[in-house]
């Protein structure tokens, strides 16, 4: 509302925005020579697709094609999570020179692959890179290995393996405690 009472009504020309069941964003335009286009996007779940259609010869007829178009997308596509945040299952790396022994790993962001609903293919390859062992102080979050997912030979995903917690380095009388525990251990 306006000072005057006077009232201001915002109109959206992409219709799919009412109609499409997840759109939620998108633009219209023509040209004489583009003819009635419209950009849009629409999401679903843990899936946002885009699509564009060009060309079309009146507004009805391009919503009516990039809903074909959405349904396609949606109908034959799903995502797929191939690595995800708990993928390491608390795995762990051992830390030289540290005051711990060791140090939990997770990875920085999840796998995901956008994937055929008729193929029914679950077997990536997965690499690990990851050094046998690592040296103190580790701060957490510090990047310390790779998953790198591969699909018939071409990488298609990759995140870095962090560290889920700090690890300082030992001190002079750490290590003193350290064989004194380690000789008390030896003892028994």
């Amino acid at each position: 509302n306006h000072p005057n009472n006077r009232v201001s009504e915002l109109v959206n020309t992409n219709k799919l925005i009412r109609y499409y069941q997840g759109c939620d964003g998108g633009k219209t335009g023509s040209t004489s020579e583009a003819g009635y286009c419209l950009v849009a996007t629409a999401k679903r779940g843990n899936m946002r697709l885009i699509g564009s259609v060009l060309g079309t010869k009146n507004s009805k007829e391009r919503f009516a094609e990039e809903s074909k178009l959405l349904n396609y997308g949606f109908n034959n596509f799903e995502v797929k999570e191939i690595v995800g945040l708990n993928f390491l299952n608390d795995k762990k790396l051992k830390v030289l020179e540290g005051k711990e022994d060791e140090v939990k790993l997770g990875v920085n962001n999840e796998i995901f692959l956008l994937v055929n609903k008729n193929d029914k293919k679950d077997n990536y390859e997965i690499k690990i890179n990851l050094p046998q062992e690592i040296k103190a102080p580790l701060k957490e979050g510090d990047c310390v290995g790779e998953i790198v997912v591969i699909d018939n030979g071409e990488v298609v995903g990759r995140t870095q393996i962090i560290c889920k917690e700090s690890v300082e380095k030992a001190s002079y009388i750490d290590n003193i405690k350290g064989l004194l525990s380690n000789w008390n251990i030896a003892r028994s």
